[in-house]
């Protein structure tokens, strides 16, 4: 496991966020997608995994609890990998059965809702990550 890209700077910075249904149905979801992408080599050769605390909240103290799984990833990570093992860890955890239980994607400004573990709706949502899909659609 490398747990580090390579020897130099992460090209692209992942954010993977749980949502509240996850707290409410599997309070260690979050710490469990955490160990199980640091534990999946297709993941980890490629991105520094790492527990991070949210955008800080106007108000209130910084420094609370992690609320999302941080990715700093080279190039040569397939976010198709990525997005299985999130789908493949999704089937193992009990709040999965809830329809609310989803997360969130974010790469370089786009953002997806992985809710299913449906084959080509994950097709489609790598397909949204992919840089050339921006290209291609001027978004």
């Amino acid at each position: 496991m490398c747990n580090g890209v390579g020897s130099g700077e992460a090209d692209v910075l992942l954010e993977l966020r749980l949502s509240q249904a996850w707290d409410d149905s599997d309070p260690d979801a979050l710490r469990s997608l955490y160990l199980w992408l640091l534990d999946d080599r297709a993941v980890s050769e490629h991105a520094s995994v790492s527990l991070a605390a949210g955008p800080p909240v106007p108000g209130a103290q910084s420094g609370g609890a992690f609320e999302l799984v941080q990715l700093a990833a080279d190039t040569s990570l397939q976010l198709g990998a990525l997005v299985l093992s999130y789908a493949t860890w999704r089937r193992t955890r009990p709040g999965a059965t809830s329809p609310e239980a989803t997360a969130t994607l974010t790469r370089e400004g786009t953002t997806v809702v992985l809710a299913s573990e449906d084959p080509e709706a994950l097709a489609r949502i790598v397909a949204a990550l992919e840089p050339s899909a921006t290209e291609i659609t001027g978004e």
